[in-house]
């Protein structure tokens, strides 16, 4: 009688396993916001995905140059203006955050958010500009996520840059099975 309750209780338990995993995939049950799509950036070699601008905020187009991924998404009629690169390679917030303080070409003025994965910062060199630095990681793949400045468009405003932010912040780490999939 114990025995068979024990295997009962056995048989339970690896059913409610196989149920609740089933019903937590986080790509399959997320729900995104209006404007946002996640994007999985295993077809590009790397093992993460992260929430963007869909294609009703803009066109959004990814570049694939060596070992960095661009992804940007600019629509002149909503000032969109989301671009980031990411790298498969180390970083360091310590010296990044040394690095800004002591520019003199791009002064620093202050940092909006910073933490030990993410910094977001304000600069001057003519205006008020804001930037972005992470670094995103897990079993020893480490990625490096910034803004990407450019001189075709204007720098980045504190709004644009919290979308960035936030897209950083959304990042996930594709298991093995994803990326090869």
């Amino acid at each position: 009688m114990i025995n068979s309750i024990k295997n009962s209780f056995l048989i339970l338990t690896i059913s409610f396993c196989f149920v609740f995993n089933s019903c937590t995939n986080p790509f399959e049950e997320e729900t995104l916001p209006k404007g946002k799509t996640r994007l999985d950036l295993s077809p590009y070699g790397k093992k993460i995905s992260l929430i963007v601008p869909d294609s009703t905020s803009g066109k959004l187009t990814v570049t694939e140059n060596n070992t960095l991924i661009e992804i940007n998404c600019i629509n002149q009629q909503t000032k969109l203006n989301f671009g980031i690169s990411i790298e498969e390679t180390s970083g360091d917030i310590a010296l990044i955050k040394n690095d800004i303080a002591n520019d003199d070409v791009n002064r620093f003025k202050r940092f909006v958010e910073e933490d030990s994965t993410l910094l977001v910062w304000e600069s001057e060199i003519v205006n008020p500009e804001f930037h972005l630095y992470s670094v995103a990681g897990n079993f020893g793949e480490t990625y490096v996520i910034r803004d990407i400045s450019s001189t075709e468009t204007e720098p980045f405003n504190e709004q644009q840059i919290k979308v960035m932010a936030e897209a950083v912040k959304s990042i996930k780490i594709l298991s093995a099975e994803k990326k090869n999939k």
